[in-house]
């Protein structure tokens, strides 16, 4: 029996139960139990059931998205939800706003910065023991020795030409210096030998001018132009209408009977279609129809295939007499590639891949068995090389100007003798110091660099499998592929083509001018060759002295005789000048600066240059400036966005929805 006085119930309302529920404190003081009774549900009132179930279901979602402004660290948005007043409220909508579209516009900022991918250059100046040796390309500025040109050969008349055109000079020399003798005879200071004119037997092909004036071509008698200065050349017999006083040239008299070629105005001379018979040419006659002042319209005519180019250059041991490395005695047969240039004919490239390095390593380093090494620097190392020209054999038309073109290259790469070279002239001493310059890129996304050649290009695949990627060479080829998709032919041996395009074909020298000039505007472009990933060249630095020097001449003399192959073209070449002048060491040295000169190629130093590209706006620094920024403008921290996502997972998962 309880010693508590008793109490009243106490009645507890509850939203599921139809009548209070009693609660008796009697039994057991201060320990309340609540027993609901379970609403039966009431068919009449369904629609106002479902909707204080909608109604508790959107309250539920308000409820959570204030505690989330309250809870989750977005600073802002709670004062939103805090303030009564119509004003406060809008200042604050109006605050995020300003802080929200502010972040937004500095995100965009950052977001085409790190999708831009910039980089940052490096040059750093790097030090190694030994350097691989650089690729020396050098050929005659003589593209083919007219000694070796046959008879047979189209391109004979060439050989000829320089007599001819000697003897059209001197005919022009006494009509300019004659002087005249009160009697009106002449007094020719210059004339020409019968010995030099071929004109006996019963068809001659020269005809000699009676006043030994000149010796001219046989076709050139009574052709209407006065070629001797008695004009006997076109005596009253000749069934042409009467001779004029005035001189007319080959290109007047051509002019009646040249077809006008409308689509070569501007482009070739059409002059040299129309009237040369290009499978038997006169050159003396495309001399003549040349308009250009360095005769560069007949330059297209006089392509050969690459079998005449071989048989018509000068021997690679003629042309290169001594060769040295790194103090060793080297061999222009064992240790330089051969190959031919349509310019210049036979060109040797020292320290090539294509050479077989099986027994023609020059340096001693065993381990580098690819290409040559130097841990050497300065003139007295390096490669030095004796050249002779052999100037009386050069084909005076083609090549006006002697001398050698030199390119130093990275090995790994193709030589482009058009675009990086340097001119040699004789009776020199050229000592060029080289530095290595290496340079390394960042591939895609932060460049379009590439390490291979497009596929499409006419490379032969003993190139493409060799040699590095090089912007300039890529673009080389890309050229010669526009020309042979246009033209059907190409232009440069370096695609491997046995012969070149034909221009004695007037189309075909229109359709490769077209191609080139649409290059040169832009029409046609080339989108293939982006710049390497990986790029290595040698900047290079050129001087210069007279060579030989008098004295210097005996020592070579000697070394020559002693040491240089029998017979040969050069030692043959030398023997004649020390006979003819009797051993008169002065003027054999002059005749040698005319033919000869020398060349040294060394290392300054064996430092060199490095140039690095780095990505200077990494994916961390990205998402760094965005937190930055954030934080700046609306005062969010990384956590805040894992508060964020735990409430849409409860707005949307967790929450009950409504039926």
């Amino acid at each position: 029996m309880s010693n508590y006085p008793k109490s009243n119930p106490i009645f507890v309302t509850s939203k599921y139960a139809k009548e209070p529920s009693h609660v008796n404190f009697t039994e057991k003081p201060f320990k309340t139990k609540v027993e609901p009774e379970v609403m039966q549900p009431n068919n009449k009132h369904d629609e106002e059931e479902n909707g204080g179930e909608i109604s508790g279901f959107l309250a539920t979602r308000r409820a959570l998205l204030i505690d989330c402004s309250e809870n989750i660290g977005i600073p802002g948005v709670p004062n939103f939800f805090k303030a009564h007043n119509v004003l406060l409220k809008f200042f604050w909508i109006l605050a995020n706003v300003i802080c929200w579209g502010m972040f937004a516009y500095v995100l965009w900022g950052l977001y085409e910065k790190f999708s831009d991918h910039p980089t940052v250059i490096t040059a750093d100046i790097k030090s190694s023991s030994n350097l691989v040796f650089p690729a020396v390309t050098i050929c005659n500025l003589n593209r083919a020795q007219h000694s070796k040109i046959e008879s047979e050969s189209q391109f004979y008349g060439l050989t000829q030409l320089y007599k001819q055109v000697k003897r059209d000079v001197q005919m022009r020399a006494n009509q300019r210096f004659a002087e005249e003798i009160l009697d009106g005879t002449l007094v020719l200071d210059l004339l020409v030998e019968a010995s030099e004119c071929d004109s006996i037997g019963l068809d001659p092909p020269e005809y000699l001018c009676l006043d030994l004036s000149n010796c001219i071509d046989r076709s050139r008698v009574c052709d209407g132009v006065n070629d001797c200065t008695d004009n006997s050349d076109e005596p009253i017999t000749c069934a042409l209408p009467p001779l004029i006083k005035k001189k007319r040239s080959i290109l007047d008299v051509l002019a009646d009977s040249v077809d006008d070629i409308t689509n070569l105005q501007g482009v070739v001379n059409g002059d040299l279609y129309t009237s040369i018979d290009w499978n038997d040419p006169d050159w003396y006659r495309v001399y003549q129809l040349s308009n250009t002042e360095d005769y560069r319209d007949i330059y297209p005519f006089t392509y050969m295939s690459k079998s005449e180019v071989s048989a018509f250059s000068n021997a690679a041991e003629d042309f290169v007499v001594t060769c040295s490395y790194d103090q060793s005695n080297c061999s222009a047969v064992r240790h330089f590639h051969q190959f031919e240039h349509e310019r210049y004919g036979r060109c040797l490239t020292f320290n090539s891949p294509l050479i077989d390095r099986s027994d023609n390593m020059i340096s001693s380093n065993e381990e580098q068995s690819v290409f040559e090494y130097t841990s050497r620097t300065g003139a007295l190392y390096g490669l030095k090389l004796t050249l002779w020209l052999d100037l009386h054999d050069y084909l005076s038309l083609i090549s006006p100007s002697n001398g050698a073109i030199m390119t130093i290259h990275n090995p790994q790469v193709e030589p482009d003798l058009d675009s990086s070279a340097l001119f040699i002239e004789p009776g020199k001493f050229a000592q060029i110091g080289v530095r290595l310059v290496s340079i390394s890129r960042l591939p895609h996304p932060y460049s379009d660099c590439v390490t291979k050649f497009p596929e499409d290009l006419p490379i032969p695949p003993e190139k493409r499998e060799i040699f590095s990627y090089n912007q300039q060479i890529c673009k080389k080829y890309c050229d010669q592929k526009l020309v042979f998709e246009s033209c059907g032919c190409y232009e440069s041996y370096a695609t491997g083509a046995e012969v070149l395009c034909d221009h004695r074909n007037a189309t075909v020298t229109e359709c490769v001018f077209q191609v080139y000039k649409s290059i040169s505007r832009g029409v046609l472009t080339c989108n293939q060759c982006p710049m390497a990933c990986e790029d290595e060249f040698f900047e290079t630095s050129l001087t210069a002295s007279e060579w030989p020097q008098d004295g210097a001449v005996p020592f070579f003399i000697d070394y020559s005789w002693k040491n240089l192959r029998d017979n040969s073209s050069f030692l043959n070449w030398l023997d004649e000048t020390v006979q003819e002048n009797s051993l008169d060491f002065d003027s054999v040295a002059s005749e040698m600066k005319k033919q000869m000169m020398r060349v040294s190629v060394h290392y300054e130093s064996l430092n060199y240059e490095r140039i690095e590209f780095y990505a200077s706006y990494l994916l961390i620094q990205f998402i760094a400036d965005i937190g930055g920024y954030i934080g700046l403008f609306v005062g969010v921290c990384a956590m805040s966005v894992f508060e964020l996502m735990d409430w849409i997972l409860q707005l949307t998962v967790f929450t009950p929805h409504s039926s």
